[in-house]
């Protein structure tokens, strides 16, 4: 079991190009073999279920480890598993934009489009690399009403938008005037 947790974490750090799979199979029949013995005492077949319990906690543990490997990882928190090569898949694509939303010419902002941006602010907060706490609706929607009152008057009562982009694992929030056509 000791060498199968070191070929996986060679394989992990980017040591090797892919996990034994013969230790595997080793480690694995050797259970089977001594689970079907019959001279096993209670002492040595208390501590044989131990091994397997823990083996197979670090088993599921290395086969999240290779789910994220292969699609690339997700959210912040793949990221402190440290599987090597994971973090490419945020550096493939450095700037996308999540979502454009017109917030209205009035001087109040509709609800709905608040909570549309603050969903897409989530989303787009969970494959960043910024790990700080987002904060709650409300503070989220008081800081879009005074930003687009200040744009607002600042160019004359024009339409706001607002935008949420990802750029280099960071989190963007962009509010502006928008022309009207």
């Amino acid at each position: 079991m000791r060498q199968l947790a070191v070929q996986y974490e060679a394989y992990f750090a980017g040591g090797h190009k892919r996990p034994s799979a013969d230790l595997t199979w080793r480690v694995d029949n050797y259970f089977r073999m001594l689970n079907e013995s019959t001279t096993l005492k209670y002492a040595q077949r208390f501590r044989l279920n131990q091994l397997q319990q823990r083996h197979a906690v670090v088993t599921r543990v290395w086969r999240r480890k290779l789910d994220i490997k292969e699609s690339g990882w997700r959210r912040a928190t793949d990221r402190l598993l440290s599987v090597s090569g994971a973090h490419e898949s945020t550096e493939a694509v450095p700037r996308t934009a999540e979502c454009h939303i017109d917030l209205g010419h009035g001087t109040e902002v509709d609800d709905a489009n608040i909570e549309r941006l603050y969903a897409a602010y989530l989303r787009a907060r969970e494959r960043a690399s910024d790990a700080v706490p987002a904060g709650t609706l409300e503070r989220f929607r008081s800081l879009i009403e005074k930003k687009a009152a200040e744009i607002r008057t600042q160019h004359n009562d024009a339409h706001v938008a607002a935008t949420v982009t990802l750029e280099d694992g960071r989190v963007k929030l962009r509010l502006e005037a928008k022309e009207e056509r």
